[in-house]
């Protein structure tokens, strides 16, 4: 079992804490509640994945500010970097 960090119950995206291979479930540790979500792609040691679907257009919410928007649909457990996110910060 792998492990993420999501700082804000508004967060729509969470990081893991460690290499994460595909196909691998993962435990978000947030301030609230324990919740376990299964990894689509491999992921690098802190990036991020969709805690839920994300429509093309939607605002990527992490510690609770909005730092993109997303590119093109992601679905719930997607690895969430470039290819997929537009960043709002100049």
């Amino acid at each position: 079992m792998y492990t993420a960090l999501m700082m804000r119950p508004e967060d729509n995206v969470a990081m893991v804490l460690q290499p994460t291979p595909a196909e691998s479930s993962v435990k978000i540790v947030n301030q609230a509640t324990l919740n376990e979500f299964l990894i689509v792609q491999s992921i690098d040691s802190y990036h991020k994945f969709s805690v839920k679907d994300i429509e093309s257009g939607e605002e990527i919410i992490k510690y609770g500010e909005v730092i993109g928007i997303a590119t093109a649909a992601i679905t719930k457990g997607e690895h969430v970097h470039t290819h997929n996110v537009r960043s709002i910060r100049v």
